[in-house]
């Protein structure tokens, strides 16, 4: 009996000195190898900058007027009037369109009559349409108005044009040259013994080329110009202007041909020689042939006969020159 205890106190005591069972230890998952071309990187999206918001307008306040007024394909003239004296303003241009957003702005002062007037020469835009908003920011307000350049301005963005490079084309062929300007509009043809320069600077008046008879004599030929300040419904206007110059001088107006169409010359004028001036209009311009002859010779005639116009595709805001002074010498045409 007593063995029999003490066994089973034995067994207990045996029992209750064993070690607890340890507490299982979390196996981490096994991590799963991605192969390289399955690893991807962070989307980022990216908002592109907001084109500039133009300034919300308001009514014109009592005694204000805005106009704003084409004088060539891309040049605007604005005038507002009704300002305060000496007033600073600001005057934004700008054209809004899908995937593009042209924008100028400059800061101005009124004169002391409350008076404000600029032109402007506008970028083109290779979409239609061609409408510019025109912002004036005055002490009392923005006041609005906007004006559409021209239909026949078909513009492409502007060529890499150097300095001292020719803006237009000349190939000769047969003894006569043929030149073609995209800024003016133009294709003349004259013959291949005489020397064509282009004047490169800025002229606020006009734009054009210059033939003359070669380096040995130095004799005038002709000038062509495109008057860049005008539109052609203001031809009239500029024949009066011209007449009314020279009071002293009979000029005679007449109707001739040239590039199949009807011109107005006039003359005599005066010149380095006595001078015949034609005018016609294409493209809503007005050009304007100066010819160092009077009266009309052979070659002037044959000179009008060929010339020919076309929509220009170059605007003249890409040829950014220097004013006149100190100028380079003008580039002579190279026939190719």
């Amino acid at each position: 009996m007593k063995y029999l205890i003490l066994l089973l106190f034995t067994t207990v005591l045996t029992a209750c000195a064993a070690p607890k069972p340890a507490t299982p230890t979390p196996i981490p998952p096994t991590a799963t190898a991605v192969p390289p071309s399955h690893v991807t990187t962070e989307a980022r999206q990216v908002t592109p900058e907001p084109s500039p918001t133009p300034a919300i307008c308001t009514p014109l306040p009592d005694g204000m007027d805005f106009t704003a007024t084409l004088r060539s394909d891309t040049a605007v003239t604005i005038e507002i009037t009704g300002l305060q004296p000496n007033e600073e303003i600001k005057v934004i241009y700008y054209l809004a369109g899908i995937n593009e957003y042209h924008r100028v702005e400059g800061d101005a002062v009124a004169d002391a009559n409350g008076r404000y007037t600029e032109t402007e020469t506008l970028r083109l835009s290779a979409k239609e349409p061609n409408t510019y908003q025109i912002q004036v920011i005055h002490s009392r307000g923005v006041a609005c108005t906007e004006i559409a350049l021209s239909e026949t301005a078909v513009i492409q963005p502007c060529p890499d044009i150097e300095p001292g490079e020719m803006v237009g084309t000349v190939v000769e062929e047969n003894g006569r040259s043929t030149y073609i300007n995209s800024v003016m509009g133009i294709q003349i043809e004259y013959p291949a013994s005489l020397r064509l320069s282009e004047p490169q600077y800025e002229n606020p008046d006009s734009y054009g080329i210059f033939i003359d008879e070669g380096r040995a004599t130095e004799s005038p030929f002709v000038m062509v110009n495109w008057l860049t300040g005008l539109t052609a419904d203001q031809l009239e206007t500029q024949l009066q202007a011209v007449i009314d110059t020279y009071p002293t001088i009979p000029v005679e107006r007449e109707t001739i041909a040239a590039a199949g169409q009807e011109a107005v010359l006039l003359s005599p004028l005066p010149g380095t020689e006595t001078t015949s001036h034609v005018y016609l209009t294409a493209n809503n311009r007005i050009y304007e042939l100066i010819f160092w002859t009077y009266p009309l010779d052979e070659a002037a005639r044959q000179f009008l006969d060929d010339i020919r116009f076309m929509p220009p595709t170059v605007g003249y805001n890409c040829l950014a020159w220097p004013a006149s002074a100190g100028l380079p010498p003008a580039p002579i045409a190279t026939p190719t």
